[in-house]
């Protein structure tokens, strides 16, 4: 399983591209997403969730993408101040992996709940110690188990809403 950004660094190597012309290009696009000229807006019904979430379990975003640029970026996404804490170049799987067993250590792996479309970084290191999940499959990939599979985000959330109740109670 790849995102979007792994399937243009694959087909980068396989052509030559070297690794300082690949980072040079991510980079890039970071800067691109903070620009008018890119689509990139705030999800109304995540926000919303996340914003009821908030009063009864910890938001906690976990990316791969590097700290530089990232604040504006979780602004234009409308998601600044509704996490708790920010991981950014978490280096995914393994370093969310490390995550996770630092959270859990001594505690029920229920408790903890991981959203994301790309599925060995976000999805499967959570599913492997028990912790609930969200996979957004936007294509259909199937790429392995999840508490709540769905195309969109919007499809994940009464997941979520769930898995919080089941938490607090």
């Amino acid at each position: 399983s790849v995102d979007a950004w792994g399937a243009a660094a694959g087909l980068g190597a396989l052509s030559g591209v070297d690794a300082a012309a690949l980072e040079e290009a991510f980079v890039a696009s970071r800067k691109f997403m903070l620009t008018a000229e890119c689509a990139v807006g705030a999800i109304p019904a995540l926000v919303e969730a996340f914003e009821e979430l908030r009063a009864t379990v910890r938001i906690v975003l976990a990316t791969n993408s590097p700290a530089e640029g990232l604040a504006p970026l979780l602004d234009r996404r409308g998601v600044t101040g509704l996490c708790d804490e920010v991981l950014a170049g978490a280096a995914e799987p393994e370093g969310l992996r490390r995550w996770i067993a630092a959270q859990l250590a001594g505690r029920p792996a229920g408790e903890l709940f991981s959203i994301g479309d790309h599925y060995f970084n976000e999805i499967e290191p959570a599913m492997a110690v028990g912790a609930r999940t969200g996979y957004i499959d936007r294509f259909g990939r199937a790429d392995g188990p999840a508490t709540v599979t769905a195309a969109v985000v919007e499809d994940i959330l009464p997941g979520i809403a769930t898995w919080a109740r089941t938490v607090i109670s």
